[in-house]
């Protein structure tokens, strides 16, 4: 695989997730995540010596697979425990606010940046 090859392949299947993920985390916690954007270039280096070092074209999308669903994944968990203690906060049962959770907000298989906005707008008909 080429280095140009590479470079699209990281964007497409891993970069452009972790950039919504640290926005969104970003916008939900108010805090200062400056040095996550330092660390996109230390993960795409390691990233490209695991992936350049013999591996096929296969092996290489694979893997840049394999830690986008571990972000997502990862990212998914976190929000839906943001939800769920920010719906805790009203008078309803903690077994109804995963279930309000899991039929109202999609966590799929990528992150989805509307995914705030939508919360909000849940939280709304909850709260009322």
């Amino acid at each position: 695989m080429e280095k140009s090859e590479f470079i699209y392949y990281f964007s497409k299947l891993y970069f452009g997730e972790a950039v919504k993920e640290t926005i969104l985390i970003e916008n939900w916690e108010e805090g200062d995540f400056d040095i996550r954007y330092i660390e996109y270039a230390h993960v795409f280096e390691e990233i490209k010596k695991e992936c350049l070092k013999g591996k096929n074209e296969k092996e290489i999308l694979n893997f840049l697979t394999k830690n986008k669903i571990n972000l997502v994944k990862a990212f998914n968990e976190k929000m839906s425990q943001y939800f769920l203690e920010q719906l805790n906060q009203y008078p309803i049962k903690a077994s109804s606010a995963q279930e309000i959770i899991n039929n109202n907000i999609p966590l799929g298989d990528s992150i989805n940046p509307e995914l705030l906005r939508i919360f909000r707008e849940l939280e709304e008909r909850v709260s009322n």
